[in-house]
């Protein structure tokens, strides 16, 4: 089985990002994201395979009992792209406190050190809470911009 790790959006940030998802849905037709019904949160470690995931469970306790609470805030709006699978993913992004950055590089060793394969972009995180993916590049290009106009009409 799959899973990821991950930190739960609350409060008036995860409001915020939930009218964001709801609306670039239905304002560009996207929906896919909006209807997987994900909770706003940010990825602390992209999916992985393990057979023992009550151990991983009870590792992940100790390590968010044991860690100080983190702040972020909401910096803008960012995107990449997989041209060549076809898939685009736009999303909030956020300055974190250095709090936050120690707990996902703590999750990251832990789950090393138990053998899980860590990737890449496990380890050159960008902290973002994801508002849309698609396949079409002109609908990329149309969200982003319509999102770069709210950071510009904010400033």
């Amino acid at each position: 089985m799959r899973y990821d790790i991950r930190v739960i959006l609350k409060g008036n940030i995860k409001t915020f990002q939930d009218r964001l998802v709801k609306n670039t849905a239905q304002k560009f037709n996207e929906t896919t994201y909006y209807h997987s019904k994900n909770p706003p949160h940010l990825t602390l470690k992209y999916s992985f395979e393990t057979p023992n995931i009550k151990r991983i469970e009870e590792t992940m306790r100790k390590i968010t009992h044991n860690s100080k609470n983190g702040t972020f805030s909401l910096t803008g709006f960012g995107s990449f792209a997989y041209p060549k699978e076809n898939y685009f993913v736009l999303y909030s992004k956020f300055a974190l406190s250095r709090s936050c950055h120690t707990l996902q590089h703590k999750v990251i060793k832990v789950l090393k050190d138990e053998g899980i394969e860590i990737q890449k972009r496990d380890q050159k995180w960008v902290p973002h809470a994801t508002i849309c993916f698609t396949s079409s590049k002109e609908n990329f290009n149309k969200i982003r911009n319509y999102l770069q106009k709210m950071t510009s009409s904010q400033a």
